[in-house]
């Protein structure tokens, strides 16, 4: 019996640490997939972003476009709790870590070819050095 102790003891140290909580947290995301509706923003496995606009059993249609529309599996997809342009999940509480930070670091990044220095001659292809397949060719 005292062999058996120490043995036990693992076991349940083992049961509260390791498998307890990963019961917890997959009765957690069953639940929330469980309470997916019609209106709500959604993401699949996949990283597909839309919006729920009918349930059926385990079947959810989910609108990605204007008039465009897929069907997954309920347990593919995780509820997020605002649009998705916002980018925040239902259950993270990370959502300062999706920020961008340009606006502190005081760098401005253009929207336009501007900041590239371009020349109006045309790149002429190179003639290749024969190590690659088609340099010879060329060379001809």
């Amino acid at each position: 019996m005292t062999s058996l102790l120490p043995l036990l003891v693992l076991f349940l140290i083992m049961y509260m640490l390791i498998l307890r909580p990963q019961q917890q947290k997959a009765k957690k995301q069953r639940l929330a997939q469980s309470q997916i509706g019609d209106g709500d923003h959604v993401m699949s496995a996949g990283g597909i972003y839309g919006r729920v606009t009918q349930v059926v059993a385990d079947k959810v249609w989910v609108e990605i476009a204007p008039d465009i529309e897929v069907i997954f599996a309920r347990t593919s997809l995780n509820r997020l709790s605002t649009d998705p342009m916002s980018g925040g999940f239902a259950d993270s509480d990370d959502d300062h870590l999706d920020q961008d930070d340009y606006s502190s670091s005081g760098t401005t990044v253009p929207d336009d070819l501007s900041s590239l220095d371009l020349d109006d001659k045309p790149v002429e292809p190179d003639e290749g050095d024969g190590d690659q397949p088609g340099d010879s060719d060329r060379n001809k």
